[in-house]
């Protein structure tokens, strides 16, 4: 249809991105997956921003795939074939993720060595402890997790959405109710001319092919700017 995905890998650089043609299943088309922040800065008429994960799980796959492509190649600059890999799970993982992540890891990357952790006995072991009660909170989700002995009590494991999409969304509604008279407008659509005295003329730009996600994606990384 014309159009692109476009995932960040959550550093903020420049002049650093790679696409990546993703193959398709029997029921979708083809995608070309854009991967890097650069892409993000810059408006492109039907460009979606897709997420690979849900509810702090990986649900796409190619998305999940390209992400990890990228940061072998692009930032650690190595070949996944000469090195062992550690890779990092959420407490509450489910089976057939790590059985898919085994297999992609084996098989499309063809690693010599694969081991699996859960986040929250690393942060035990990080802070030098093989026991402890870890508390995360990212953006979809908050968690509280239990560690004894080196090993994540899953059935002590207790979820909540109050995370920082949440927060953003009652930042924003505050900011709303607070301010009606100040629209919030992100940075692609407007442009200043510097008409002197210290003074700029700002024109607002609509762009109606621009993907609500995109739309929604720069608007929330403005008010991430105005709330620090």
């Amino acid at each position: 249809d014309g159009s692109s995905s476009t995932v960040g890998d959550g550093n903020s650089t420049v002049d650093d991105s790679m696409e990546i043609d993703s193959q398709p299943s029997v029921s979708t088309q083809k995608r070309k997956i854009v991967v890097g922040t650069e892409q993000l800065s810059f408006r492109k008429d039907h460009q979606e921003i897709h997420y690979p994960l849900e509810d702090g799980l990986i649900k796409d796959w190619d998305l999940a795939e390209s992400l990890w492509t990228f940061g072998m190649t692009n930032r650690l600059g190595i070949n996944p074939k000469e090195h062992p890999i550690l890779m990092v799970e959420p407490s509450f993982n489910t089976r057939f993720n790590r059985e898919k992540l085994t297999e992609l890891i084996f098989e499309k990357y063809e690693a010599p060595a694969l081991f699996v952790a859960k986040d929250a006995v690393l942060s035990c072991f990080a802070a030098g402890r093989a026991s402890g009660l870890v508390l995360d909170s990212g953006g979809a989700k908050t968690t509280a997790v239990p560690v004894y002995d080196g090993y994540a009590l899953q059935q002590a494991i207790v979820k909540s959405h109050i995370a920082g999409n949440r927060l953003d969304e009652e930042f924003r509604t505050q900011f709303e109710t607070k301010y009606p008279d100040i629209p919030i407008i992100p940075s692609y659509r407007t442009t200043k001319k510097d008409i002197g005295g210290g003074k700029f003329a700002v024109t607002i730009h609509d762009y109606p092919n621009t993907h609500p996600s995109y739309a929604d994606f720069r608007l929330r990384e403005l008010l991430a700017d105005i709330r620090l």
